[in-house]
């Protein structure tokens, strides 16, 4: 199935969905992005990310992980990974902008 799917279905990249570089849900990229955060992202002080489905530790996020964020009118870009909690990263570079989640936000690990 290709094509968008609405924010509801954030949490489906379990089941194969995944964010495009827009920040919508596609089936069509899923294999980049599995494991990944979708949907819960916000942005709360210059160097922390937040997730409100607590996912962080659950997805193996890792201190020293690459991770590009996507979907974030203000955040997208890459950061490595400081500490990392199951609702809190705090990243490098400390150019967090604050920003609320926006249901459109995703994290991925970059290699």
């Amino acid at each position: 199935m290709s094509g968008s799917i609405g924010t509801r279905d954030n949490q489906r990249i379990i089941q194969g969905a995944a964010a495009n570089e827009d920040g919508n849900l596609s089936r069509e990229n899923h294999s980049e992005l599995m494991g990944s955060v979708v949907g819960t992202l916000a942005f709360t002080a210059s160097n922390t990310i937040t997730d409100s489905g607590n996912n962080f530790v659950n997805r193996g996020v890792a201190v020293g992980d690459a991770v590009r964020i996507g979907g974030s009118p203000l955040n997208s870009r890459d950061y490595v990974v400081q500490t990392v909690a199951a609702g809190s990263l705090t990243v490098l570079p400390a150019v967090v902008q604050s920003e609320v989640n926006n249901g459109k936000a995703w994290l991925r690990r970059v290699s």
